[in-house]
């Protein structure tokens, strides 16, 4: 049984980054369109005004953090095997996987070759699934300070001149529907391995959990502890980066009531100011597939579901 739902988590995990790859090979281009879309000319005084670099600084930091979270989950899953070998010379494979008899752990032959080919295959696939998470997780970073900082400029209309302020909410308006734009072209092209890896995260977690709870091999209890972990983690960060958008677009919608609208006097800049403010009346958001929204409220179900397919495993596992 063990062995089943590790196969499983496996293949999901696979299944998973293959569609991450695929979505980035077709889509490199598209992806690459949307970043140079989100660029705006910023002064050295527009950095210090809206707090850019400060944004720059935390999004290189959160890259730095993330990507060595997946190299110790590489390290974890690799290091104790060699550790092992070294030590009591016990040959074992990282994956409880079956393999024919010609190629078992204990061939003195085939088992460098296999493992370094496994290591390589393991490597590579969480490098490929490390950078689709860092572009998204970038892009929705740079788009929600873009966000921000378009709700300061509306904030700030309170102090521009009553004859500047049409022209002032024309360029609002002009950068509102870009930003929107933006965010619908990264939804066409994030929905579907978002999507896929949101629903296949519930069915690892509960494997996971009940591998752990079942297991009686330290070494693959910390190995599937870490798995877990990483697994958990990913999809958190893709839910939270989510929200941030979605309480940055918000955020428009607050700012419009703090402008100064009230001592507005043309009536053309208040007809101007309620056209953004109805645009602004549903947040950005990036959907799964149109399932629903990426949030950490679609977190809290995923966690939900996770433990529901759990203690049905488990309980299964116990009668039988």
């Amino acid at each position: 049984m063990e062995k089943f739902t590790l196969g499983i988590n496996l293949v999901i995990c696979m299944s998973t980054i293959v569609v991450k790859g695929i979505v980035m090979f077709y889509s490199g281009i598209n992806f690459m369109d949307t970043a140079y879309a989100c660029r705006k000319k910023y002064t050295a005084s527009d950095h210090a005004k809206y707090g850019i670099d400060r944004y720059l600084k935390e999004c290189k930091k959160f890259n730095k953090l993330y990507t060595l979270a997946w190299l110790m989950s590489i390290a974890i899953t690799f290091v104790p095997d060699i550790l092992n070998l070294i030590i009591t010379g016990e040959k074992r494979y990282p994956f409880l996987i079956e393999f024919p008899a010609f190629v078992h752990a204990d061939s003195n032959f085939v088992y460098p070759f296999l493992y370094v080919y496994l290591a390589f295959g393991f490597s590579s696939s969480t490098v490929s699934m490390v950078t689709f998470d860092l572009l998204f997780f970038n892009l929705i970073t740079v788009i929600s300070m873009e966000f921000d900082i378009l709700g300061q400029e509306i904030r700030n209309l309170k102090d521009v001149e009553e004859s500047n302020i049409p022209k002032e909410l024309r360029k609002i308006h002009e950068r509102q529907i870009d930003l929107y734009e933006i965010v619908d072209k990264m939804e066409k092209y994030f929905a579907l391995p978002n999507a896929y890896n949101f629903f296949m995260i519930s069915i690892i977690m509960c494997f996971f959990a009940f591998v752990l709870s079942t297991s009686t091999d330290s070494s693959d209890t910390m190995k599937n502890a870490v798995y877990g972990g990483s697994t958990l983690f990913q999809l958190y960060l893709q839910n939270n980066f989510a929200q941030l958008l979605i309480n940055a677009s918000e955020n428009i919608h607050y700012a419009f009531y703090e402008c100064g609208w009230e001592n507005f006097t043309d009536i053309k800049s208040k007809k101007a100011l309620i056209m953004c403010l109805m645009r602004t009346k549903k947040p950005s958001s990036v959907t799964l597939c149109k399932f629903g929204d990426l949030s950490l409220e679609q977190f809290r179900y995923a966690m939900l579901r996770a433990y529901s397919y759990f203690t049905l495993c488990l309980n299964v596992y116990r009668k039988s």
